[in-house]
């Protein structure tokens, strides 16, 4: 068996059959499963090094594992006995210009080139990438037609995959039809586009519905000029904040206090500057000529043709609904269409790794005065499907709100006398984007930085224990008409090393029985398969600790101070069945402390197989495809392997069926991921023109030397890919 760090994540694109290690295959299985991941950008595997090989530092240094190329994974039960794996590359037009000025390229050299800083992979010329990491989504638009494949990224347009071949087929709507969050004014090739990671598609009526929007970018903007301007000033800089740093570190400042504080630093950073270069350093917050970004929403709506969207407004007084974090996911009812503002923040400090290099006090600085809690409740906003006509180019919503934070959710297809039931896994003070820095110290003890191995990865910090809830609004009013809500700790009192029970420790991802098919949709959810990730004391860093604690005292049921105490224990992680109808979780497996959980999916039991039990509910009828991270049980300091578990979907106590791995086998951060019954080739004979697409673009650039320079580079490396 071979351990690879808990980061690192290869690009390999493979095709190979994947060894038994434990237990025996079913003969009940078919069909496919195909899981997104991260992996890593054209110049590194995950996670980024900390030195390139001449020995320079790396500026991509302690990015997030999130911030990768999309890899996607296919594994084939349709033969019986084995299960065959193929991975791709999710290769967008972005892709080859990112391959293109790759480390090494005269490109690089010149400073024309991509750089990952936190969440996102830019450049102030070329733009922002389209990773397509995130999720999968079928769709169909004739009902005798197979599968076709769109995967998807919360900062980019979707695009169709051959599920066959695992190529990108064509991104799905046009440059025009999409809003893009820089102005004109900012000239890049590529512009960055907010939408949703889960479009949703309706397998009766054979509507695909997206999110677009656009939020204001102030901050978004500031920081790319912030570090076009530390490349220019940093000894002055580093300097300044160094001395700022002593001073403030000598204060004990509320946070209040502290932003005053930096608010009147920034004016002085400008005089002494201007008073020794004759020049302001932070002219960066006038961007000449940029006009002001209005917040705006946009409902798409796609049937294989020209996309048509609406913008979404407030019912009681028309004006635009802004998104103040993410709109990760949306969902659907046979009449209504459900957006939420998600419980993933967008803040400054998440579009930086490491600004100051190894200065960790500095780096540490700004990214606490840059950063922010999430959310500690789930804005939701309903339209009404009805009102969704060809002629309008507005949809008014009804907004509610959630009492808890919220990433996913489920919502039954059918709501009887306009009754939304809405199920989710209410992530409590996690926020999901967050991730270990490399000068980041333990919360258990603020002595020790964490392990090498869990630089980059997601800090699942846990500042309170997660919520399981199902929700009933009206479609009409919004008004929340029932709500039901509950958690376990999975042990009695303070007693953690008695860990006896399921538990909802780190709420993540969720699977259930045709949650994506393409034939139809469950009228009522009965039965919805849970990770819960657990709480580990490498996870839980110091700053997060801290950033978290006051939030923790006004909305938290545990306190901080034993939150700490179970990090310092221990919990493991545990897949667990929750019933919807008695809303208690009916069956479980905990993990082992060698064991992590990644990623889930339901698969059903093939069509001509007997029911195992008459008795068992058709939602429990099959498997639960569980992808692991697991040590050596002898020595957890071991690395880990990475495992394919397969679960009884009724009877998840009894531990896995069977165990699959390979040596080859080397993901990083595997995401969301879709079960489907048969591929075939995509039918849709849709195409975008990528020359003509990226052309549109450039022709609204005011910068005649800049287009010209840009549609050269096209040209030679990007349009060659489309031919």
């Amino acid at each position: 068996m071979h351990y690879y760090p808990l980061n690192f994540g290869s690009r390999d694109e493979l095709e190979l059959e994947l060894e038994m290690i434990e237990g025996h295959l079913p003969t009940d299985l078919g069909g496919y499963v195909f899981v997104n991941s991260a992996a890593g950008t054209v110049n590194y595997a995950t996670p980024p090094p900390e030195d390139w090989p001449d020995g320079t530092p790396c500026p991509e240094y302690g990015s997030t594992v999130l911030n990768g190329d999309g890899l996607l994974y296919r594994f084939d039960f349709s033969k019986p006995g084995t299960v065959r794996l193929k991975s791709k590359l999710l290769k967008t037009a972005c892709y080859f210009a990112d391959e293109a000025t790759r480390y090494g390229t005269d490109y690089y050299e010149k400073g024309l080139h991509f750089v990952s800083k936190g969440l996102s992979r830019t450049h102030r010329d070329l733009g922002t990438r389209n990773q397509l990491n995130t999720a999968i989504v079928p769709f169909r638009f004739q009902p005798d037609d197979p599968a076709h494949l769109s995967v998807t990224f919360d900062a980019g347009r979707p695009h169709i995959i051959d599920p066959v071949s695992m190529e990108i087929v064509t991104p799905i709507g046009k440059q025009p039809e999409w809003l893009q969050n820089f102005p004109d004014e900012m000239q890049q090739v590529f512009p960055m586009i907010y939408a949703t990671a889960h479009p949703c598609f309706d397998p009766y009526t054979l509507d695909y519905y997206a999110v677009n929007y656009q939020k204001s970018l102030l901050n978004l903007m500031t920081n790319v000029e912030w570090d076009h301007r530390l490349s220019k000033a940093a000894n002055f800089v580093l300097t300044e904040l160094e001395s700022f740093a002593d001073w403030l570190l000598g204060q004990q400042l509320s946070p209040s206090s502290l932003m005053d504080a930096v608010r009147q630093f920034v004016p002085f950073l400008n005089d002494k500057h201007g008073t020794s270069h004759k020049k302001e350093f932070s002219d960066h917050y006038k961007i000449p000529n940029t006009p002001p970004v209005v917040s705006e929403v946009r409902l798409v709506h796609w049937k294989g043709g020209k996309m048509n969207s609406w913008t979404v407004v407030n019912t009681d007084d028309g004006t635009n609904i802004a998104i103040s974090q993410t709109m990760h996911q949306m969902d659907l009812t046979e009449d209504y269409v459900l957006l939420s503002d998600s419980t993933l923040k967008f803040a400054m400090d998440m579009l930086m790794s490491l600004p100051f290099g190894h200065n960790d006090r500095l780096n540490g600085l700004l990214r606490r005065i840059t950063t922010h809690t999430i959310r500690p409740t789930t804005p939701c906003y309903i339209i009404r499907r009805s009102d969704l006509t060809e002629d309008a180019t507005e949809v008014r919503a009804v907004r509610f709100e959630l009492p808890h934070e919220t990433i996913h959710f489920s919502l039954n297809y059918r709501n009887p006398d306009d009754r939304i039931t809405l199920f989710a896994s209410h992530n409590s003070a996690i926020c999901g984007g967050e991730w270990v820095r490399p000068f980041d110290r333990l919360a258990v003890d603020p002595q020790q930085p964490p392990p090498p191995g869990h630089i980059g990865t997601m800090s699942t910090a846990v500042m309170d224990i997660s919520r399981v809830g199902k929700h009933v609004i009206s479609g009409k009013t919004g008004e929340l008409l029932e709500s039901k809500v509950f958690h376990h700790k999975g042990f009695t009192d303070d007693r953690v090393e008695e860990l006896s029970g399921p538990h909802t420790w780190g709420a993540g991802l969720a699977t259930f029985r045709a949650q994506y098919a393409i034939d139809k949709k469950p009228d009522r959810i009965r039965h919805i398969y849970q990770q819960f990730e657990g709480l580990d004391a490498k996870a839980l860093t110091q700053f997060i600790y801290q950033l978290y604690q006051g939030y923790n005292e006004k909305y938290g049921l545990i306190p901080a101070e034993q939150l700490l105490e179970y990090h310092r224990h221990g919990i493991t992680g545990c897949l667990c069945r929750i019933n919807t109808e008695t809303m208690e979780l009916a069956d479980h497996y905990t993990a082992q402390p060698h064991e992590q959980l990644k990623s889930l999916q339901f698969i059903p039991r093939l069509h001509n197989a007997p029911m195992k039990d008459a008795a068992i509910d058709e939602q429990m009828d099959g498997y639960v495809v569980a992808l692991f991270m697991v040590a050596d049980p002898d020595n957890l300091k071991s690395g880990y392997s990475r495992q394919l578990y397969l679960f009884d979907a009724a009877d998840l106590a009894t531990g896995p069926v069977c165990k699959l791995s390979h040596d080859k086998l080397a993901w990083s951060q595997t995401i969301h991921s879709l079960f489907c019954e048969e591929i075939a080739a995509p039918s849709l004979d849709y195409r975008v023109d990528i020359p003509e697409d990226y052309n549109w673009v450039l022709d609204r650039f005011v910068d005649d030397h800049k287009r010209g320079e840009m549609r050269d580079f096209l040209k030679r490396e990007v349009y060659p890919h489309y031919r």
